[in-house]
């Protein structure tokens, strides 16, 4: 396993190789003509920056692979706009995606070099250049990867800001420039790399991950990630759950991602362009690819929530599962089968027929645990399944179709991804726990307003009440108050039924 070092940004047009020593460690540098130890790389800046990096790096250090992004004289705004689907920004990230391909690598993070501005940078310089890290950081599956920046300056450019200062980014330094009189490309270099570690302070685990990317389709994209020094053998497959109309499912973090990385989680994460349900035939390659891609003893659980849990049944027989994790599934979309939904109608409308019928992909042996409000409209969806004795139907009456949000209030939402990442656990505790801390759940209190507002006004009045106590004076709860009578809206007592 190797460590990959990017190392991007604005270096200077034209500059001479100034390092005298080329550093004899495992290196290669990937590029466009495929990748060469450092000592082959012909001169020019990206030999010197990378002959830094390795300067940097102290003996003992896994092997390292430096992949240099750009090319002299790129700029910012000109060659690195993420708009600029044609530019710089797209054509580095399918250069990173296909060396992701590999699986060889635990991602390190980012080196920024930045050219000395004329002017001082304003405040567009700099949320140009968050917005750019941080979809590099999203588009190849990595939202924390340590960035570390630094401009590039001589003694007549050092003093004027850059708008590597302050950029409001999470895992990131900005580097101190070295303290030389003429320093070179590769001093430069050798600072960045070794002011890197601090970026990750926050998240330590960012910088330690083994990624490996599976499936780059229209619809589905698919990676591994997993600790370096992973030995376990469960795996848990993610899939995406609803995205917003307008909102390019490929652009956000995948569904649960810090929460899993953070934990040491062995993962395979699923992004769809589109919330679409998975009503397509890529769907089915992509869940060959990931089978095969799973090592031989491989313990599975597919993990999703609404769209996502629908997923998580839909490919658990193809991908192996043991486990089938599902929070508030649906079984159709289609309004011939459920003419009751009204939900996602955007989604639905663009989707039409369903061209899959759950029932003949769910796993027949895999353990399905399935959450759901009892008192929702979910449960329809739940019943046409025709759940069998491999069903686990866990009720959480009052927790809408939000379980994931309900389990946070109660102070259960740990408890349930301890169980979700141990391949031999139960959720049996789960329900009591939730239940007995219910009330501090404004979700639980919303649910309860919508089941009393049209025959007990006074309860209805009550829970919305306690909502805000818990959340505070929100404008949604201010609006339902204001269609209440005043003597409802007055009452001081939350009735017992409600309790």
């Amino acid at each position: 396993m190797r460590d990959l070092v990017i190392i991007a940004g604005e270096w200077p047009q034209e500059a001479g190789d100034q390092a005298t020593h080329v550093p004899k460690g495992d290196v290669r540098v990937i590029h466009a003509e495929g990748d060469m130890p450092l000592s082959d790389l012909p001169p020019g800046p990206e030999r010197e920056i990378a002959i830094g990096v390795e300067n940097a790096r102290a003996k003992g250090d896994p092997p390292v692979d430096i992949v240099a992004l750009g090319k002299p004289g790129a700029q910012l705004k000109k060659n690195w706009d993420p708009a600029h689907e044609r530019r710089l920004f797209a054509k580095s990230v399918r250069h990173l995606l296909n060396i992701l391909q590999t699986g060889d690598h635990r991602l390190t993070g980012l080196l920024w070099l930045a050219a000395p501005q004329g002017e001082p940078a304003g405040d567009a310089q700099r949320a140009l250049f968050a917005f750019l890290i941080e979809r590099l950081r999203l588009a190849i599956g990595a939202p924390d990867l340590p960035v570390c920046a630094m401009p590039v300056h001589t003694r007549a450019t050092e003093a004027r800001s850059s708008y590597t200062q302050n950029p409001g980014l999470k895992n990131y330094v900005r580097a101190s420039p070295p303290r030389k009189t003429s320093p070179t490309l590769a001093d430069f270099g050798m600072a960045l790399a070794r002011a890197l570690p601090g970026a990750a302070k926050d998240s330590p685990w960012a910088a330690t991950r083994e990624v490996r990317w599976l499936w780059k389709g229209d619809m589905y994209q698919a990676w591994m990630s997993r600790p370096a020094d992973a030995e376990d053998t469960h795996w848990i497959v993610v899939f995406p759950h609803l995205t917003g109309e307008g909102i390019n499912g490929f652009e956000i973090p995948a569904f649960g991602q810090t929460a899993f990385e953070k934990r040491g989680v062995q993962t395979i994460f699923i992004r769809s362009r589109l919330s679409n349900w998975f009503q397509d035939d890529e769907v089915f390659a992509m869940g060959a690819a990931l089978r095969e891609a799973l090592p031989d003893g491989a313990r599975v659980t597919t993990y999703g929530a609404s769209m996502g849990g629908y997923g998580a049944l839909l490919l658990s027989d193809l991908i192996r599962a043991e486990r089938v994790v599902a929070i508030a599934p649906q079984f159709t979309l289609d309004p011939a089968t459920v003419p009751f939904e009204r939900r996602w109608r955007v989604s639905r409308e663009r989707i039409g027929r369903f061209h899959h019928d759950l029932r003949d992909h769910m796993s027949p042996p895999a353990a399905k645990f399935v959450f759901y409000d009892s008192l929702d409209k979910d449960r329809h969806h739940i019943a046409l399944m025709q759940p069998d004795d491999t069903f686990r139907l866990i009720r959480f009456p009052g927790a809408s179709h939000q379980i994931l949000r309900f389990l946070q209030e109660t102070g259960c939402l740990g408890d349930f991804l301890t169980a979700l990442t141990d391949p031999d656990a139960g959720f049996d505790d789960l329900h009591t726990k939730a239940r007995a801390a219910r009330d501090r759940s404004p979700i639980y209190w919303l649910s309860v307003f919508r089941h009393f507002k049209g025959h007990n006004p006074a309860c209805a009045a009550a829970a919305l009440r306690l909502c805000v106590d818990i959340e505070g004076p929100k404008a949604k709860y201010t609006r339902r108050f204001a269609k209440l009578p005043p003597e409802w809206r007055t009452s001081p007592a939350v009735p017992q039924e409600v309790t």
